[in-house]
């Protein structure tokens, strides 16, 4: 991704029951100082899907946010939320117990601009025994799920 393109941001909101209220959602690029560059904020859906009729159910929702043309190369976050649009307070982000651990949840990161190089590989040397693995190793990523509760946090996912 370079300064100045579009970043298209496709979440899905899973309503467990009813939302009373109305909210926000924001998509916020933040720099490695922690200081917000970007963001789209606007209603679950373009409009079309206020939280207020969220039921159960899965909610496919995009915002694109456009990156700034002046922003320095590097790795940025993109953190997602909800908001009041009455009082502009954050909604929660549960963990996996259902327990508030903040009111932004980091989706994941983003370069700008070209990567820095990476570091000489390290060799193991010339022996090799059995069982000795020399290939990339394996990485797994996992992705929380989504959850809404009735004026309780949400997730995306």
């Amino acid at each position: 991704m370079e300064a100045g393109d579009e970043l298209n941001v496709m979440l899905t909101w899973t309503g467990i029951g009813p939302v009373l209220d109305d909210y926000n959602v924001f998509t916020h690029l933040v720099g490695p100082d922690g200081r917000q560059v970007a963001q789209d904020d606007g209603p679950p859906v373009d409009g079309a899907m206020p939280t207020w009729l969220f039921g159960p159910g899965e909610y496919p929702d995009e915002h694109t946010i456009r990156v700034p043309e002046d922003l320095p190369a590097g790795r940025y976050r993109l953190r997602v939320g909800l908001y009041n649009l009455e009082t502009l307070a954050r909604l929660p982000v549960l963990d996996e117990s259902g327990r508030p651990s903040g009111d932004e949840w980091t989706v994941d990161f983003i370069w700008v601009g070209a990567r820095p190089p990476l570091p000489p590989r390290a060799h193991r040397g010339d022996i090799r025994r059995p069982g000795d693995s020399y290939g990339p190793r394996q990485s797994t990523r996992t992705a929380a799920n989504g959850r809404c509760a009735p004026r309780e946090a949400c997730m995306a996912g």
